[in-house]
C-alpha cells in the first residue's frame, strides 16, 4: 500500500498538479484582483504586506517607527485598507531594512508577483546545487513546503534556500556557503548554530567568510539607520518573549514549531515550556557539533543542522520549513542508494500532505505536528548517519 503511494510517476503527477493549482491561484488571485483584498476576502499577499509597509517606512525616513506595532499597523492601512486590522509586525534586524527597501519603488501588485517569481527562481537555483537531478529539481519546486510559503507571501524561498546553500556546500563551496549564512542574519534566530557547525568541521574559509560579511553587513545598516535601529530591533524581541509569555497573540504558538510551542499546545507554563525548549536546544546544539567534526557526508550533515536549526528558536514559524527540503533531499537520495528502513515510508507519506494542509489544521489540534515532523526528519537522518556519530559499543546492526 505505501509503496503504491510513493510510486515515482505518481508522485511527481499528483505533485506538480496541487503546485499548478497553488501557484497558479496564488498569481491569479494578485491578477484579477482590483484593490488589496484576494478572493477569499483576504488581504493580498499575505505577509508581503509588511515588507512593502517596512519599504514605504524605510524611503519616507520613518524605518525605526516600523518596529511601533500601532504605527506599524496605520502604515498598512496607509497603503492598503484591505481589511479593518493586519495583525503585521515588524521584528527583523536593520540589515533586512537594505533588502526590503525598494519595494515599495513598483505598484504594489506589480512588487508582489516580482517578490514571488524572483523567490521561487532563487530557490530553483539554489536547488541546482543539490545532487537531485531533474525529478527531484520537480518535486522540490512543486513541494508543500514552497507552496505554503507562496500562498502567505513570505521571504522563505529566500532565507530557506540561503539556509540550505549553508548548510551543504561549506565544504565545497565555502564562499558561496559563509556568504550565505551571513545573509542569513536577516533572520538571525535561525542560524545560530552555523558557527557551531562550520568550527567543528574545520570549515574555516566558510566561517571567516560569514563572520566578516555579517560585519559589514551590520556596519553598514548602523550607518544607514543608526545605533538606534539596533536598540528597537531589540526592544522588539523583548515584545515578542512578552507576547509569548502571555499566550501568543501576536504571535500564535500554534503557526510556529519550536519546542516551546509544542509544550505551550500541551497546556505547560511559559515558564515549564521554556525551560524544556532551551534544556532541547542545548542538546541540539551538542548534537549538531558532533555529527559535524565526525560525519563526512556533506547533505546529511547539512540536514542535521537544518532540522536543529529550525527547532532552536523558541518563535519559528511553519513557513520556514522551506529548508527542509534539504534533509527531505538527502534522506531521499539516501534510500534510493541503500534501500528503504523501517518507518521512512510512512514518514513520507504522512509529511506531504500534513505539511500542505498545516496552516489550515494546525489551529485546531493541541499537538504541534510542525515540530513533530521536524523531529522525525531528524531521527531518520540521524539514524541513517548513526554509524559515524554513535561509539562501536552502542551501534546497532545494519538492517538487512
Amino acid at each position: 500500500m505505501l509503496s503504491a503511494l510513493l510510486d515515482k510517476d505518481r508522485v511527481l503527477r499528483i505533485s506538480v498538479m496541487t503546485a499548478a493549482v497553488f501557484y497558479g491561484g496564488t498569481l491569479l488571485s494578485v491578477l484579477v484582483s482590483t484593490d488589496f483584498t484576494n478572493i477569499m476576502g483576504q488581504h493580498l499577499g499575505g505577509d508581503f504586506m509588511a515588507f512593502y509597509g517596512a519599504s514605504q517606512a524605510v524611503l519616507s525616513g520613518d524605518a525605526l517607527q516600523a518596529y511601533d506595532v500601532a504605527w506599524f499597523e496605520e502604515q498598512l492601512q496607509s497603503i492598503g485598507p484591505a481589511i479593518e486590522y493586519y495583525g503585521l509586525t515588524w521584528q527583523y534586524p536593520p540589515t533586512y531594512f537594505l533588502f526590503v527597501s525598494p519595494l515599495v519603488l513598483l505598484p504594489y501588485k506589480l512588487s508582489l508577483m516580482l517578490w514571488l517569481l524572483a523567490g521561487f527562481a532563487f530557490m530553483a537555483l539554489v536547488l541546482r546545487f543539490l545532487p537531485i537531478g531533474r525529478y527531484g529539481l520537480l518535486l522540490a519546486l512543486a513541494s508543500p513546503m514552497l507552496l505554503t510559503a507562496a500562498v502567505q507571501g513570505q521571504n522563505s524561498f529566500f532565507i530557506g534556500g540561503l539556509f540550505i546553500l549553508a548548510a551543504s556546500q561549506a565544504k565545497t563551496r565555502p564562499l558561496l556557503a559563509g556568504a550565505a549564512a551571513a545573509l542569513l542574519t536577516i533572520k538571525p534566530q535561525l542560524g545560530v548554530l552555523i558557527p557551531i557547525a562550520y568550527m567543528a568541521a574545520g570549515c574555516w574559509r566558510a566561517f571567516f567568510t560569514a563572520a566578516i560579511l555579517s560585519v559589514a553587513l551590520a556596519t553598514i545598516s548602523t550607518f544607514v539607520f543608526g545605533v538606534s535601529s539596533w536598540i528597537a530591533f531589540a526592544d522588539s524581541l523583548t515584545r515578542v518573549s512578552g507576547d509569548l509569555a502571555a499566550g501568543g497573540v501576536l504571535y500564535p504558538h500554534a503557526r510556529m514549531i519550536s519546542p516551546y510551542s509544542a509544550f505551550s499546545l500541551l497546556g505547560m507554563s511559559h515558564e515549564i515550556s521554556m525551560l524544556l525548549h532551551w534544556s532541547i536546544a542545548s542538546l541540539l546544539a551538542a548534537l549538531v557539533a558532533l555529527v559535524w567534526r565526525r560525519s563526512d557526508d556533506l547533505l546529511m550533515r547539512g540536514s542535521v543542522l537544518v532540522c536543529a536549526g529550525l527547532l532552536i528558536p523558541p518563535y519559528a514559524y511553519y513557513y520556514e520549513m522551506t529548508a527542509m527540503l534539504l534533509p527531505f533531499a538527502a534522506l531521499l537520495l539516501t534510500i534510493q542508494k541503500n534501500g528503504w528502513r523501517q518507518g521512512e515510508k510512512l514518514f513520507f507519506v504522512a509529511a506531504w500532505p500534513t505539511l500542505l494542509l498545516l496552516p489550515t489544521v494546525q489551529p485546531l489540534l493541541p499537538v504541534q505536528l510542525g515540530f513533530l515532523l521536524v523531529m522525525a526528519a531528524l531521527f531518520l537522518t540521524l539514524r541513517r548517519i548513526e554509524q559515524v556519530i554513535l561509539p562501536v559499543a552502542v551501534r546497532r546492526p545494519a538492517a538487512i
